[in-house]
């Protein structure tokens, strides 16, 4: 019977240190899957021209673009924009290139991402270069106004995860020795005096 809780007493030593590190990495990796899937990320106002937008009609040079109820197009221009005065960002174009966005496949697969209740327009745009992923949810509220929601991750981002567990999977697997070290030879007494 010895021998049996001695094997008992091994296996919750070793269980206890990697149990350690499990409830401390996997939040980590779970975490960063959030924050990849955008859940951190807020809907923000981009505004609107001076004129009434009707529509979204798609991008200008990779900038969301409207059509205005005088048959005018304008650009939110994302470079020079001040973003205290998102008003004064709204710059009206005569001869562009509107293209509507498509929904390509990414190397990384986003989640669908739910519009805002008034929304009565929306569109989505993706970008999947070499070294990441971004998409970005524009919608047309009935107030007239623009909002965006915008998320990206990058190629690295699992690496600089792991960089980032590593330390925390060493430092909870020495508590997690620490503490089966300390403890099995109490339960060993304990059980040996009892019978199993």
């Amino acid at each position: 019977m010895k021998f049996i809780k001695g094997i008992i007493v091994f296996f919750i030593g070793i269980f206890i240190p990697v149990l350690c590190v499990l409830f401390t990495v996997l939040p980590l990796f779970f975490i960063g899957d959030l924050y990849s899937n955008g859940v951190f990320t807020k809907w923000r106002s981009l505004g609107s021209p001076p004129e009434k937008i009707i529509k979204i009609v798609g991008l200008c040079n990779e900038e969301i673009c409207v059509e205005t109820e005088n048959d005018k197009v304008y650009l939110f221009n994302s470079y020079d924009c001040n973003s205290e005065v998102v008003q004064s960002c709204w710059e009206q174009v005569d001869a562009t290139i509107v293209e509507m966005p498509q929904i390509i496949t990414c190397g990384y697969n986003f989640q669908p991402k739910p519009f805002l209740p008034d929304a009565i327009q929306g569109i989505v745009t993706r970008d999947c270069g070499s070294g990441g992923s971004s998409e970005a949810y524009y919608a047309l509220l009935k107030d007239g106004n623009i909002w965006v929601w915008k998320n990206s991750t990058t190629d690295l981002q699992g690496v600089g995860l792991f960089i980032l567990a590593f330390p925390f999977g060493i430092i909870s697997l020495i508590i997690g020795a620490f503490i089966a070290i300390h403890n099995m030879p109490i339960l060993w007494k304990k059980w040996t005096k009892t019978k199993l």
